[in-house]
């Protein structure tokens, strides 16, 4: 059995002020790029590329064998928040910073020791002004080692594939914008402009989709837009609309957001541990859009369904825009996996998923148990669902099986002090890290 642990330490949070000389590529819009952060010095050119015309992730997402002096940790839902990146940094055992300051960049450059592996959880982006720089820190790190960095999917990293498709120039997106048919009462975009008193145009058009249907609060564009303004010394309203579309556009110079989605999966084992965003239920045991059977074996399910991901973002780097049929229907490559990330999945999703029953947390059932238990799973780790301050541990005493739930990010949503350089930040000054070594989980961190 695994042991359990929980620890309580005293973060000093490293803010970051505007640094007017900085620079970076975000998406194309620098005037004065810096070549560390457009390409990764290093790497081979074609290395992206080639990922984007249909290689799948599975050479990339190759987990070694774990001994004793592996420390695997797992952090998840940042939701753009940079703080709390630099802040978790504090604490790993596995992490640190080298080589000069970066300025808004951060202390340094991200490093990571022999020893260690590093699982993120999903939902880098959203809630605040650090979506560019967590996704390019962790896209770098990742591509520089592989087999110890592993990028799990979240709900808010696949609704971002929408955007080219809903904002590129056209009278159909403004006069007859598309609906996600998960929205069961969705706002209207005549009624939002309405409603705010804005002009139909594209920019506005990007507020609403933000705001009205892909879960994001109200105020997200202006972090996007205070974040372009940190790196560039200066953003419009027409930058924040470009960031978005030109991250996710295969044809762009820098789709950063598209490559973060490359090489992510939707479920990873590292040993005995099962990692999902949301977690597994009933109906998504075994699960793989388009097939009809259920496959038995853990190990060999996430195989199928990476590389379901994999075909589907295929398809979505094919034909990322609407293509109109005859009978006037629209239709997109990857819509399959937009739909997996969002309620529209049904119970079937292990991204879209509420492990707690009136926030209370409650025990796996059985037939998720017996799946797990049968391929020697004894821990499954999971976010996606705001519920406190620390980590939600569940035992359950008849396999074993540990089950935790990370996701803290409304630790704090009154918090006024955290809220200064964020004010979408829910989480005040919480900070967690789950970590893994040997029999031992051990969670560490500051619950004020």
């Amino acid at each position: 059995l695994r042991a359990f642990s929980f620890s309580s330490l005293d973060v000093s949070f490293f803010f970051l002020p505007p640094m007017g000389n900085q620079t970076c590529s975000c998406a194309g819009l620098c005037k004065q790029p810096d070549p560390w952060l457009q390409r990764f010095p290093g790497s081979p050119a074609p290395f992206f590329a080639d990922l984007l015309v249909g290689q799948d992730s599975k050479s990339l997402n190759s987990v070694p064998n774990i001994s004793d002096d592996n420390v695997i940790e797992y952090f998840t839902d940042i939701e753009g928040n940079w703080e709390y990146l630099i802040n978790f940094v504090s604490k790993s055992k596995i992490l640190h910073w080298t080589g000069n300051p970066r300025g808004v960049w951060g202390p340094g450059e991200l490093a990571i020791k022999p020893e260690g592996i590093l699982v993120f959880g999903g939902d880098a982006p959203d809630k605040g002004p650090g979506d560019i720089r967590i996704i390019k820190t962790l896209t770098r790190l990742k591509f520089q080692h592989p087999q110890q960095v592993f990028i799990v999917l979240g709900n808010r990293d696949l609704m971002k594939m929408r955007f080219l498709a809903e904002l590129a120039p056209g009278d159909d997106n403004l006069e007859d914008p598309w609906l996600p048919t998960w929205e069961k009462s969705p706002m209207l975009l005549d009624d939002y402009l309405a409603k705010e008193g804005l002009e139909k145009n594209r920019v506005n058009k990007l507020r609403w989709m933000l705001q009205c249907n892909m879960g994001c609060q109200d105020g997200t564009f202006s972090t996007r837009k205070d974040e372009l303004a940190h790196l560039n010394g200066t953003a419009t309203d027409e930058d924040v609309l470009h960031s978005y579309i030109d991250s996710v556009d295969p044809r762009s110079s820098d789709p950063w957001m598209l490559e973060f989605l490359q090489l992510g999966v939707i479920a990873l084992v590292v040993d005995d541990t099962l990692f999902v965003h949301g977690g597994l239920q009933d109906e998504s045991v075994g699960h793989v859009p388009g097939r009809d059977s259920e496959i038995t074996s853990v190990r060999e399910w996430v195989v199928a369904l990476n590389a379901w991901k994999d075909k589907e973002l295929s398809e979505f780097v094919r034909q990322p825009r609407w293509q109109k049929a005859a009978s006037g229907q629209r239709s997109r490559g990857g819509a399959s996996l937009i739909e997996y990330g969002t309620p529209g999945a049904g119970k079937k999703t292990v991204i879209y998923y509420n492990p707690f029953d009136d926030g209370n947390p409650v025990k796996r059932s059985e037939k998720v148990r017996r799946f797990l238990d049968k391929s020697g799973i004894k821990c499954t780790i999971s976010g996606h669902q705001p519920h406190g301050s620390t980590p939600t541990v569940v035992r359950h005493m008849e396999t074993g099986l540990l089950a935790i739930t990370a996701d803290t990010s409304r630790s704090d949503t009154s918090g006024i002090g955290s809220k200064v350089f964020n004010p979408l930040n829910n989480r005040g000054h919480a900070i967690s890290v789950v970590r893994l070594k040997g029999d031992f989980v051990i969670i560490e961190g500051d619950m004020n």
